[in-house]
């Protein structure tokens, strides 16, 4: 079987109510030349049975002998794995919309030898229940990523793995993802940050073609295994262009506040000399907020989601 044009890596864990809405979402793609790397981190539910239900010789699910718990050691084995010209990650709780491979394999032709990040919609629900998802006011929409006003990246500004796409000897050079214990940032920011200041390209793509629904903050999503919100984003927003300008519109704010005297000296200062040196802008923050040891924020997460 050759090499696929595409390679799409998805790291998961205990996730299958939900993970079955991002491999449809990759299937409704009008791009099929690609490969589906989707690796557990030692998964204990039904995710090797949902994957297979798909019969699909293009999707492969690897399951890890130990985990991890994190995102970074899934993802490096997917890499070991993939065989494709491009790449790109899908995490387990987020959606490509039908256009976005076409789109961006575009757009790596126009900016060759590039990291491209796409434009994505966080979707949320404001309260911890999700029932009525379409219900007016129940979710909460903000567009991420670069935009016509802010095309390029900042490293202050957090950018999805979901939404990045590079060929595939790019993402070599840069190396494996680092893992939380050696970091206070995440390990995707830090690696997409290490990409930037190693001298890659990072092309901003304004264009929104990613869903993604939190589910970091949802303290109680792996274990009640609530899937409407995604059922609700799914049904409107991915299985049909239809509403695609619906999807825009609500997600046109950035949800930037407005900046106080205090907080713009400390990012044009601080964080700025942080980048110069070499530190991801966001490392001092993330030290104060989730301890001084490194990988605190993945174990406040844990806690948040009950997975300890």
């Amino acid at each position: 079987m050759p090499a696929p044009k595409v390679s799409i890596i998805t790291a998961t864990y205990n996730a299958s109510h939900i993970l079955s809405y991002a491999i449809r979402s990759v299937l409704l793609s009008d791009f099929d030349d690609w490969e589906l790397v989707i690796v557990g981190d030692h998964c204990t539910d039904d995710t090797a049975e949902v994957v297979a239900a798909f019969d699909d010789p293009r999707i492969r699910f690897v399951n890890l002998p130990s985990n991890s718990g994190q995102q970074a050691t899934p993802n490096n084995h997917g890499l070991t794995l993939a065989t494709g010209e491009y790449l790109c990650f899908l995490n387990h709780d987020d959606m490509f919309l039908s256009f976005h491979l076409s789109h961006m394999l575009e757009q790596s032709r126009r900016h060759p030898d590039s990291v491209l990040l796409a434009r994505y919609s966080d979707i949320r629900p404001l309260k911890e229940g999700d029932a009525e998802p379409d219900a007016p006011g129940a979710l909460w929409f903000r567009g991420a990523g670069p935009s016509d006003d802010a095309p390029d990246y900042d490293p202050l500004r957090w950018q999805i793995a979901s939404s990045w796409f590079m060929p595939m000897a790019l993402a070599r050079r840069v190396g494996d993802w680092r893992l939380e214990q050696e970091l206070y940032v995440t390990p995707s920011q830090d690696w997409l940050f290490r990409a930037w200041r190693g001298g890659e390209r990072v092309v901003g793509i304004p264009i929104l073609s990613v869903a993604t629904v939190c589910t970091g903050k949802r303290s109680h999503f792996y274990s009640q295994r609530r899937d409407a919100v995604h059922e609700y984003v799914f049904d409107r927003y991915v299985t049909t262009d239809r509403y695609h300008p619906e999807l825009v519109a609500k997600s046109a704010t950035d949800g930037r506040v407005r900046r106080s005297v205090r907080r713009a000296l400390y990012d044009g200062t601080v964080c700025r000399l942080s980048s110069w040196l070499g530190w991801h802008p966001n490392s001092l923050e993330m030290l104060v907020r989730h301890g001084r040891r490194r990988g605190g924020f993945i174990r406040n997460w844990r806690r948040g989601v009950n997975l300890e």
